[in-house]
């Protein structure tokens, strides 16, 4: 017989399926693209908000519901799209421990459901916007790179062209600077190539498992980031 109420046990299970449906994403990343931060950081600690909750749990003579989350989480198609997906999770995740804690009285789930709060609005959420912004910043200066220096190889083709005199020369230097400014482009990671970047990084995959890290009335459900799992 536990001594929480059924609110209080329904508000720990919830927050514990959150945490371990994070841990597995975060796993899942690490998994795909290596051991890159801050993922390999912040799967460490979803695992200690896990063992906490449990821990409240097993004190509470409440049962622990299992981890269905374990290896059915399917990471994102890139490393920009997980940094967003990151952030999202963690926006959720604390609106959901603001929602839960009307869900019980209990000092010390309300001690531990504010310090998880915390945790995940203070650091994993500022962790995953650093490298978010990091990111798009990089795409935005590749795109800035590749287009400057094509247009610099373009003037400079053209003002050869026509410094060397003569009509047909000064077509065929003016031809080969129109060429020359569009290889150019290319090979500095400029539209082609950024456009290509852009639409893997905006792809159908995701953590879609048609709910998001709380987004509503529990186990994240009900929208948000969407991650995708086979659970």
């Amino acid at each position: 017989m536990s001594r929480y109420d059924d609110s209080t046990i329904a508000a720990l299970h919830e927050a514990l399926d959150d945490e371990y449906r994070a841990r597995a994403a975060y796993s899942a990343i690490i998994e795909r693209f290596g051991p890159v931060r801050p993922f390999v950081n912040i799967v460490v600690s979803e695992d200690r908000h896990a063992a906490a909750l449990e821990r409240l749990l097993h004190q509470a003579g409440a049962p622990i519901p299992a981890d269905r989350w374990s290896g059915a989480i399917t990471p994102p198609a890139s490393l920009r799209e997980a940094y967003a997906l990151g952030v999202q999770a963690e926006i959720d995740n604390h609106a959901m421990y603001g929602r839960l804690r009307g869900m019980t009285s209990e000092p010390e789930v309300l001690r531990v459901f504010d310090n998880l709060a915390s945790a995940s609005q203070d650091n994993h959420l500022t962790a995953f916007q650093r490298h978010l912004d990091r990111a798009d910043a990089g795409m935005g200066s590749g795109a800035g790179m590749g287009g400057g220096r094509g247009g610099d190889q373009s003037r400079r083709n053209d003002q050869g062209g026509r410094g060397r005199g003569g009509g047909g020369r000064t077509r065929e230097a003016d031809a080969q600077g129109t060429m020359n400014a569009g290889m150019g482009g290319g090979r500095q990671g400029g539209g082609g190539r950024n456009a290509t970047a852009d639409s893997a990084m905006t792809g159908s995959a995701g953590f879609d498992q048609g709910g998001g890290r709380g987004g509503g009335g529990g186990n994240r459900g009900g929208g948000g980031h969407g991650w995708r799992g086979g659970a």
